[in-house]
């Protein structure tokens, strides 16, 4: 079993292998000794105060609450866009999305196209997971994709992903959300059960594995179980937690206690799993 704090490390590790992409493999082949394992969690539109230890009055996230208590809480972190796409462009490539024109969320042709987008990212771009699979690493991506899908778009093979599961991208599909009830809320569940069976698959040998999540990113519409965690909740706009611009944002709330109980039920359950790593 991982720990959170094994994770923790790895995750830091892999963000500073991040800058031998645009140096060159020879960073990464010249290093000698023990080679790190590297387990990347990105969840999706968490914002920074969503969490416990970060000051969220309501939801609960012990393991994410562990996880920082035990490895490194980065309070500057910024990335180079606001947005989906971008943000894994620059965490795959280790370079800045415009250098690739992808500095929005990656939509349809004609979408991308009116904003002067490819409709992927270039498959033959520097890539994190290819460096380090000719480094020796088995690696794996589950999860939401967002670099491109559709007819034509590479799969995550193509980047250097000996294993893959998707939503948003093309290969191996993780489920269909239009068809499977409940799908959103259990994917958190299905891409930690593949993270796990690839780690043990692999432990013999050094390995990465992105595990990308769809949560919290609406839209939530978590099970009757995992809202059961929040029966009775009652949040107040006016929350002194909470800052100004929040309080009005949330006083605008059609149903706040509902859809609280939504929000926090949706990221509870992600941090269980999380937590089962």
């Amino acid at each position: 079993m991982l720990s959170v704090l094994s994770v923790s490390r790895w995750l830091l590790s892999a963000l500073c292998v991040l800058g031998a992409v645009c140096c060159g493999s020879a960073l990464l082949f010249s290093a000698e000794g023990v080679r790190p394992n590297f387990i990347f969690i990105l969840t999706d539109d968490q914002g920074w105060g969503d969490a416990g230890f970060a000051g969220h009055p309501y939801v609960r996230t012990p393991a994410l609450d562990r996880l920082k208590r035990e490895g490194t809480w980065l309070q500057q972190f910024y990335v180079a866009a606001t947005v989906c796409s971008p943000s894994r462009t620059a965490f795959m490539t280790g370079q800045y999305p415009a250098r690739h024109a992808i500095h929005g969320h990656l939509s349809t042709a004609e979408q991308n196209a009116a904003r002067a987008m490819p409709n992927w990212l270039n498959a033959e771009a520097p890539m994190l997971p290819r460096l380090l699979q000719r480094a020796g690493y088995a690696t794996a991506h589950f999860g939401k994709w967002h670099l491109g899908h559709g007819e034509g778009a590479p799969p995550p093979g193509d980047y250097g992903f000996d294993v893959s599961k998707v939503v948003n991208g093309n290969g191996p599909s993780l489920g269909n959300e239009g068809t499977e009830p409940y799908f959103r809320a259990r994917s958190t569940a299905q891409i930690m059960d593949e993270t796990i069976e690839f780690v043990r698959a692999n432990r013999e040998r050094p390995f990465f594995v992105n595990a990308w999540t769809l949560l919290p990113h609406a839209k939530l519409d978590p099970t009757a179980e995992q809202l059961s965690e929040y029966t009775g909740l009652q949040p107040r706009a006016d929350d002194p937690a909470f800052g100004d611009w929040m309080q009005k944002y949330l006083g605008r709330a059609k149903s706040l206690p509902d859809q609280m109980r939504v929000f926090c039920a949706s990221l509870t359950d992600l941090d269980t799993q999380v937590g089962r790593l």
